[in-house]
């Protein structure tokens, strides 16, 4: 797999050329690429044959996804790169919200906070 620089993936990466199995018939026309970056996400993994592997939204503290299964070459004793990235994701969330509890300040993104429930089907955020 081919990793764009600079993007969470690199880094989760480490710099390696990573090589994840991908069984899947289907996949993203690569068509729309240019449509699905011009709406802020960013094509960060890309198969030999240019085809989209990993998609993020850079501003987002850890939306990362993937068209392979990391989960399946993760174990205990050596967990995928991007789920170790993603835990040290949540736990800095975590951190973050126990001082925010400390301080009594509520997280300024939203009126229940960012990381609490998802907003409801009704809500405009959907």
């Amino acid at each position: 797999m081919i990793l764009r620089t600079g993007t969470l993936a690199a880094r989760l990466y480490g710099g390696a050329d990573p090589v994840e199995d991908y069984y899947c018939n289907y996949g993203v026309n690569p068509d729309y690429h240019a449509a699905i970056e011009r709406h802020g996400m960013v094509v960060s993994g890309v198969g030999e044959d240019g085809e989209m592997r990993i998609v993020e939204l850079p501003d987002h503290p850890f939306f990362l996804a993937t068209l392979f299964l990391p989960q399946a070459r993760s174990t205990v004793s050596h967990p995928h790169p991007l789920l170790a990235g993603y835990a040290r994701a949540v736990a800095d969330v975590g951190h973050v919200r126990t001082s925010l509890k400390r301080l009594r300040v509520a997280p300024a993104d939203s009126q229940r906070g960012r990381f609490d429930a998802a907003p409801s089907r009704s809500s405009s955020a959907w």
